[in-house]
């Protein structure tokens, strides 16, 4: 990566899974490189690149933070981030122990997931994307790997070299992110909505027996 200037993505199966590369494994690679005479002068950068739901909006905990009437698990939220805003580089979510169940609930409010615009605030997510364009290796997981194939390249940084780690289980994340979900109760409704006595056929007809159509 550092002798040809390309940048390489490492694609694992869990965000416990990129942690491990990140702070230990990767950390032991460049003690290694620093330890080799014909190594010790190249500068191997590295960083993680989870996906937007990891990062704080700083725009959203603002407009939280001014809110009235918050409750229990928002005031805690709020209380809890308010200190760790004040040391975090990184605004990633597993810097910060949110608890469960409802204590954490309050994130998915909070993150940058869907409508994101952070002009005049500092952004954590565009932060992570930039270091990732610096970096010669990107650490991702197989969520964001394929959610980047399915939005033709446009979140993970160009790269040159991939290399899935634990690839048996990438069949299955495919599954889960490019395919959908058709349970049988909703065939039921379908069928129903179209076929049954308010269905949309039987209100077509209705609808034309109403109209001057109908001669």
């Amino acid at each position: 990566a550092v002798l040809n200037n390309k940048r390489v993505v490492v694609s694992t199966n869990t965000i416990n899974l990129q942690e491990q590369l990140i702070r230990k494994d990767l950390p032991m690679l460049v003690a290694a490189m620093s330890a080799a005479p014909e190594l010790s002068d190249l500068d191997l950068s590295y960083t993680q690149l989870k996906g937007r739901s990891n990062y704080l909006c700083v725009r959203k905990w603002q407009h939280l933070r001014a809110s009235e009437g918050l409750d229990e698990a928002e005031a805690r939220m709020v209380a809890k981030t308010l200190l760790w805003l004040r040391t975090t580089e990184t605004g990633d979510r597993a810097e910060i122990n949110l608890g469960g169940g409802t204590a954490a609930a309050p994130w998915d409010r909070l993150s940058a997931q869907g409508d994101c615009a952070a002009t005049g605030r500092p952004c954590f997510l565009r932060a992570a994307r930039e270091r990732a364009a610096a970096s010669h290796i990107v650490v991702v997981n197989h969520a964001l790997l394929l959610s980047d194939l399915a939005m033709g390249g446009s979140v993970i940084p160009q790269y040159d070299i991939l290399i899935v780690d634990e690839a048996h289980h990438l069949e299955d994340e495919a599954t889960r992110q490019l395919g959908f979900d058709l349970p049988q109760s909703a065939f039921d409704d379908h069928f129903q909505a179209l076929g049954g006595d308010r269905g949309l056929f039987n209100e077509a007809v209705a609808a034309v027996g109403r109209s001057d159509a109908d001669a």
